[in-house]
């Protein structure tokens, strides 16, 4: 079901969460029926699994929530695996405080890709805006790739790149 909703293009993440509602609770609650329906002997690798669901039942149904969560973490797992295999690698992630510093970076990049923003002109966003830690939430938020504000202070940068591309042609 999920696979089917987002293989549309345009979806908003409003339309995944009434699909949500509609086709997969009926599907859920049933598969919860189920479950408790079942009985196995105490000790037993299928009573241990039965516990393991059963106590994880209220966090499970919270991807039915927000269209934007994914019900697994699969896209989190691959947006995470080349930091994690070049993280020897990187310059300066020699001390503690470089390797967050690198941490940070990559977390901004994966979230500028995962709202299909530009990163160069994210990050170039983000230096001429320069947060601190005395910036308001609401500020930050303004920052954020899927803020109209930014999606559009992107766009102006972008069209500015190109336009001084072409003028220097």
């Amino acid at each position: 079901m999920e696979k089917k909703i987002h293989e549309k293009k345009g979806v908003t993440f409003d339309a995944v969460r009434e699909y949500r509602l509609e086709k997969e609770v009926p599907v859920l609650e049933g598969f919860w029926k189920w479950l408790d329906a079942q009985h196995a002997a105490k000790g037993t690798r299928m009573y241990k699994a039965l516990t393991y669901i059963q106590n994880r039942r209220p966090f499970l149904d919270t991807y039915l929530e927000d269209g934007g969560c994914s019900f697994n973490n699969n896209t989190s797992e691959r947006s995470c695996k080349a930091f994690v295999i070049g993280r020897k690698n990187f310059l300066f992630a020699d001390t503690p405080d470089g390797a967050t510093a690198s941490a940070l970076v990559y977390s901004l990049v994966e979230i500028a890709k995962a709202n299909g923003a530009d990163v160069y002109y994210y990050l170039k966003y983000l230096l001429t805006k320069t947060p601190t830690n005395l910036t308001s939430d609401e500020e930050l938020e303004k920052l954020c790739p899927w803020d109209p504000e930014c999606k559009d202070a992107l766009e102006q940068l972008h069209h500015a790149d190109q336009k001084t591309i072409f003028d220097a042609m």
